[in-house]
């Protein structure tokens, strides 16, 4: 599939929401509701398939409403996306190779829970060690404060030398 740029995406998005508008209005005539209702990437799949892709739409975040999964969304691009899972499971992929197709694709921010690579180990072991490192000054810091000096253990025993 090729990515449409510019006026060409503009203009196919005009002309599908005006389609769906006319569909929606009924004055496009059953021509366009038969080919609406026979596109496969709308068919229901079987129920243990269409559960993977909800298992899988779940995990990927929406690249327009970043807030939410592709899932919960009602973004068109959320749509496209469950129908192209719901493609791929149909033609048998692995969950594996569909999450690394849409990686690829979108880029690794779309993944709501990010593989552990190279960069997300430094992220992730840069984070706790920092968290360490600073329990760690924490505990000095007041472990120090609550040792006596030794010049204060000097002078608090000349003075108790005096009472006695």
């Amino acid at each position: 599939m090729t990515a449409l740029k510019g006026e060409g995406a503009l203009f196919l998005t005009f002309f599908l929401t005006c389609a769906a508008l006319l569909a929606g209005a009924g004055l496009a005539g059953p021509g366009l509701a038969e080919a609406q209702a026979l596109d496969p990437a709308q068919e229901r799949l079987p129920p243990q398939q269409e559960e993977r892709v909800e298992h899988l739409a779940s995990q990927l975040r929406c690249p327009v409403c970043q807030g939410q999964s592709v899932a919960e969304s009602a973004s068109p691009l959320a749509h496209d996306l469950r129908a192209a899972l719901r493609r791929l499971v149909r033609e048998g992929h692995p969950d594996q190779a569909i999450m690394a197709w849409v990686e690829a694709r979108y880029g690794a921010s779309i993944s709501l829970a990010p593989s552990l690579n190279g960069q997300t180990a430094l992220l992730w072991g840069g984070a706790g060690a920092f968290a360490v490192l600073c329990t760690l000054g924490l505990g000095l810091t007041v472990k120090r404060n609550n040792t006596p000096r030794a010049e204060e253990d000097e002078t608090e025993r000349d003075k108790e030398g005096k009472l006695l």
